[in-house]
């Protein structure tokens, strides 16, 4: 009995034993496989090997304000493009001239009605107008212009600025011409009236 248990004991633990040295192989067996195929993929793949942050190498940041030679190129063609264009010709304007302010006489302040004596530039005369029958006359009745000839005589609307400046009055230059020594001003005083009723001398036109 005792000698059939050292006969199990020694069975078991020599099947024990086996049982090890088995997986030991198969594990070892395993290994070695893998390793093969890690060599297979590797040399297949050519496998990167990852470098450190640091001693990666920065690369150049590119300025995008960097100009190539084709644009510097470009840009210098444009400009002699440019300054060979045409310069605008000039327009022959002739000799500045004045305006001719012989075209007709024209409405003035007072004051310089006043001035236009003390200059002696000016002959100055005086005028009435009667407003109903338009009838323009000097001091002594005599009839100077009618209707439309005042027009003519003082300038066309110059009459109707009577009162723009002084109540009932208006004062009118007419410029010197080339040929004259001196020009002619009017001050005209208004008469709310005809001048046949004013005067009581007939109006024949």
């Amino acid at each position: 009995m005792h000698k059939a248990l050292i006969f199990a004991a020694g069975a078991l633990v020599g099947a024990l034993g086996g049982v090890l040295t088995t997986k030991a192989l198969m594990v070892k067996k395993f290994n070695q496989d893998l390793e093969e195929v890690r060599k297979y993929y590797r040399s297949r793949n050519k496998l990167k090997i990852d470098i450190p942050e640091e001693e990666k190498e920065e690369e150049p940041k590119k300025n995008v304000f960097q100009t190539s030679s084709i644009d510097l190129e470009r840009y210098k063609n444009h400009v002699q493009k440019y300054n060979k264009q045409e310069e605008p010709k000039s327009v022959d304007l002739g000799e500045p001239t004045m305006p001719d302010i012989s075209e007709g006489p024209i409405c003035i302040q007072p004051k310089d009605f006043l001035a236009g004596e003390e200059s002696g530039e000016y002959e100055s005369e005086e005028l009435i107008f009667y407003e109903d029958d338009e009838v323009l006359a000097d001091p002594n009745d005599e009839v100077v212009a009618i209707g439309p000839d005042i027009d003519d005589l003082v300038g066309v609307g110059n009459i109707d600025r009577i009162g723009e400046f002084e109540p009932d009055m208006v004062y009118i230059r007419k410029p010197k011409l080339p040929n004259e020594s001196k020009g002619t001003q009017y001050s005209i005083s208004v008469v709310h009236g005809s001048y046949e009723q004013t005067t009581g001398i007939p109006l024949h036109e």
